[in-house]
């Protein structure tokens, strides 16, 4: 129990136990996993040229001379798409089991980038903050314990589990620190000063739970959590570093954001964030947080092997990973202010974090959208009456700028990728002319694939074209009732 009452020295802060590294490994497995397999449906759809975004689409969103790349870039078919899945899925298989560990974490690694520059319209903080753990995982023991790998190497020795202390364990405990403090400075704005901002979340339709619209009910509650979100996500990262009874802090702290994390994914449908955030916190739980779970004998052991073991990344491993460092704390200070930081953080230093996997921008939910979106696919039927696709059952439609109930319109996303991409594609702003004839085409595109998916599962009576419409309504908080806007994306030709 030494390490729950806290210990001193600047090793105890960036010590991570070998248990917690083998906690890592598995969950970011699993996760890839799960990830891979709810894209399994949708490879033709997110992943090749006859995507919503084919290559071409995808060098415009993704430009390979500002340092990006993507192995799915090599071949746009679907054949050439499902290997690099399976590929990546076997990697995640080899990672789970600690086999080959460093090779399974560098190939789930360039994979992860490469699917997710594949599709950018779909990215999230979550797939962001899971390429950065695998990123410096290389860097590190994953397979120390608990792995194929630790009972080749241990040749029938006893048990014994003890802590890592290196550059790179400093590295990955601050990436996760740099997450929740940039992304707390960036709330820090007049929507969460006031206390509006889960407020404004909770009246999102497309994302928001039913329990999230119980809330709705309880402003007072919500302007609480409002404000307990903004102080946890700017003070919890500092507080990780007290010299003082550091185990109880971090211990504390990760429970609290192991809450928040539930509470979101309870409330809100936004993918993997929730899973990989609570993941990252495994990092910071202390020794004793393990020795819990341990019977007395395994206890004895891990008592005799609890100083902290200096891993010897080598000379060059060390400054790169160093480098490293330093870069990421400046990418992210560059982000508070993108534009007043070109003077000194412009574009070759950040094609630099293109090129290296190692581009990251936490602002998760700076501020929430002030308007709902939804979509309509109308279509007339044999008989000349237009009909809503959007509905679970085709129904006859009136008045397109009727507001669906917010459940319909949570139902109405096909799955958490086309929440994320309808999202974008409503709030892309085109620089010129030729950008707003790029987006008009991914519109057409998205809408002829939801049209294709739609019309595939239900084989809806048809007489003529369908329109593709976006529908959005501002979010107000008085009694008024703001005006539906309907604009019309696409005509596709079934």
């Amino acid at each position: 129990m030494n390490e729950l009452r806290g210990e001193r020295g600047l090793r105890r802060l960036i010590a991570i136990d070998v248990r917690s590294l083998a906690i890592l490994r598995i969950g970011l497995a699993i996760i890839i996993l799960v990830d891979l397999a709810q894209r399994v449906g949708s490879v033709a759809l997110f992943c090749s040229d006859q995507a919503v975004v084919d290559r071409e689409l995808n060098h415009w969103l993704c430009p390979p001379s500002e340092g990006f790349w993507s192995l799915y870039w090599l071949d746009g078919s679907t054949g050439f798409a499902s290997m690099l899945l399976a590929i990546n899925a076997v990697a995640a298989v080899f990672l789970l089991l600690g086999w080959q560990t460093r090779i399974a974490t560098t190939v789930c690694l360039v994979l992860a980038y490469s699917l997710q520059m594949r599709m950018p319209l779909i990215l999230t903080a979550g797939h962001v903050l899971l390429r950065m753990l695998l990123f410096w995982s290389l860097f590190l023991p994953l397979g120390a314990a608990w792995s194929l790998d630790a009972g080749r190497k241990r040749d029938g020795k006893a048990k014994t589990y003890a802590q890592v202390i290196s550059i790179a364990t400093a590295a990955i405990m601050l990436q996760v620190a740099l997450m929740y403090l940039f992304s707390g400075i960036a709330k820090w704005n007049e929507i969460w000063l006031r206390g509006e901002a889960m407020s404004l979340a909770m009246q999102l339709d497309m994302y928001v739970r039913p329990l999230g619209r119980e809330l709705l009910q309880r402003p007072e509650l919500l302007m609480l959590l409002t404000f307990l979100t903004l102080l946890l996500e700017c003070i919890g990262p500092l507080l990780l570093w007290m010299p003082y009874a550091n185990a109880q802090w971090r211990t504390a702290l990760a429970v609290m954001f192991w809450v928040l994390h539930i509470g979101i994914w309870l409330t809100m449908s936004i993918g993997i964030f929730s899973a990989v955030a609570m993941l990252a916190w495994v990092v910071f739980l202390p020794s004793g947080f393990w020795q819990f779970f341990e019977s007395d004998r395994a206890k004895k052991i891990a008592q005799a092997a609890t100083q902290p073991n200096i891993l010897r990344l080598g000379l060059f491993p060390s400054i790169v990973c160093g480098l490293f460092v330093v870069y990421i704390v400046a990418l992210n200070v560059a982000n508070i202010n993108p534009v007043q930081s070109k003077a000194w953080f412009g574009t070759p230093l950040r094609k630099i974090g293109n090129a290296t996997m190692t581009l990251q921008q936490f602002k998760m939910f700076e501020r929430p959208a002030k308007e709902n979106l939804w979509w309509r696919l109308i279509y007339t039927n044999s008989a000349g009456t237009k009909m809503d696709a959007f509905q679970p059952v085709p129904q006859p439609l009136t008045d397109v700028a009727q507001r669906p109930e917010s459940n319909e319109i949570y139902l109405s996303m096909p799955d958490q990728f086309w929440r994320r991409l309808l999202f974008n594609l409503a709030t892309m702003v085109p620089q010129t002319a030729a950008d707003g004839e790029q987006l008009n085409r991914l519109r057409l595109r998205a809408g002829n694939a939801l049209w294709s998916m739609r019309n595939e599962e239900r084989q809806y009576d048809v007489r003529g074209s369908v329109e593709f419409n976006c529908c959005r309504q501002s979010i107000d908080a008085s009694d008024w009732t703001p005006p539906v806007q309907v604009e019309k994306w696409a005509t596709i030709d079934p």
